[in-house]
């Protein structure tokens, strides 16, 4: 069979050419195109002039860096966030701590005083600040090792965002294809 038998490939109801005769519609629609009801993630063909590379590699730059930058906006919230909790753990640990003190000068007070059951009720109440404390600084620590994914996550999209640009530039898709892989 021929490659260019009708009777071999479908045509489309539009303007009549090959389904796969190379890049039919695709400055209209972009490279993810509905084709007869269904739709086709068009294919760089190698019969493309630079023109129409160019806007193929556009059209493509356009969504990866769209969806990288939804992406970064969206690490960059919960990075935020993240460094929101070890801050406010630390103040709150931080805090405890000061009140576990002043606990201590009380119960210290009252012991040289002979007030025993003053002194045994600031006692206890130093045992629950202290776990108060420490439970603060145990999600202050799991929210540090969190941190630096956050800022690797935001790193590589932007090298994305950068490469997906530096695509456009060169009209190189193999480059935009770098991007997606970063």
């Amino acid at each position: 069979v021929s490659s260019h038998d009708s009777s071999h490939y479908r045509r489309c109801s539009d303007c009549h050419h090959h389904w796969c005769d190379g890049i039919h519609g695709l400055s209209r629609l972009g490279p993810l195109q509905s084709h007869e009801g269904v739709w086709v993630l068009r294919v760089l063909p190698s019969t493309m002039s630079r023109s129409e590379r160019e806007a193929y590699v556009k059209q493509w730059a356009a969504i990866t860096i769209s969806i990288f930058a939804l992406i970064l906006a969206i690490n960059g919230m919960f990075g935020g966030s993240n460094s929101s909790k070890v801050l406010n753990n630390t103040i709150q640990a931080n805090n405890y701590w000061a009140w576990y003190q002043a606990k201590n000068v009380r119960a210290t007070i009252y012991e040289t005083s002979g007030a025993s059951e003053k002194e045994a009720k600031q006692r206890a109440d130093m045992e629950e600040i202290s776990e108060k404390a420490r439970a603060a600084e145990a999600a202050r620590d799991i929210a540090k090792t969190r941190s630096p994914w956050f800022s690797y996550a935001g790193m590589a999209l932007q090298l994305s965002i950068v490469l997906s640009s530096a695509a456009i530039l060169a009209v190189m898709v193999q480059l935009l294809w770098v991007s997606v892989l970063v």
